[in-house]
């Protein structure tokens, strides 16, 4: 019998767990490097999520360790997916493609929404409207997205001529 179809979900599940604590870590270590305190990491039970409560002291400590979440996470799943794209583990590249994928999704729409760290990051820098970064942003995910299909396409050919 077959369990694929029970281990993937439960492996993707476990996966999305450990980035999201890397995430959570990213923004605790940036605000200890750049003199702040992170008073507690954990998991919120009401919204479902992880979370890391932050004391700042400047606003370019504030900046930094908003930024180091998503920094943080997307050069994790950046590294993931070179690896296993190297090693052909077909699963772990497509969860890491949607792990970057949806990181860099996060940042373009956050500013339009007025919710989250993009938000709150472009927020915080005086005279610059979070829709300019959100317009960039969508113009980077565009060219990624481009780069993603071309690449997809070359490892389905690989997968069909082993």
């Amino acid at each position: 019998m077959n369990l694929d179809y029970v281990k993937k979900p439960i492996l993707f599940i476990i996966i999305l767990t450990i980035f999201s604590i890397i995430h959570e870590l990213g923004h605790a270590i940036a605000a200890i490097l750049t003199g702040g305190e992170c008073l507690a990491i954990g998991f919120d039970f009401t919204n479902f999520c992880y979370y890391c409560k932050i004391k700042y002291y400047t606003i370019e400590g504030y900046r930094i360790t908003v930024a180091a979440g998503s920094a943080t996470s997307c050069g994790l799943a950046f590294i993931v997916n070179l690896y296993s794209y190297k090693k052909k583990w077909i699963f772990l590249y497509s969860v890491s493609k949607i792990m970057l994928f949806s990181e860099l999704m996060y940042w373009t729409i956050s500013p339009l929404i007025g919710l989250g760290d993009g938000f709150v990051f472009f927020s915080s820098f005086e005279g610059v409207n979070p829709a300019f970064f959100s317009t960039l942003f969508l113009g980077l995910l565009t060219c990624l997205i481009v780069i993603y299909y071309k690449n997809a396409s070359m490892i389905i050919r690989i997968n069909i001529l082993q």
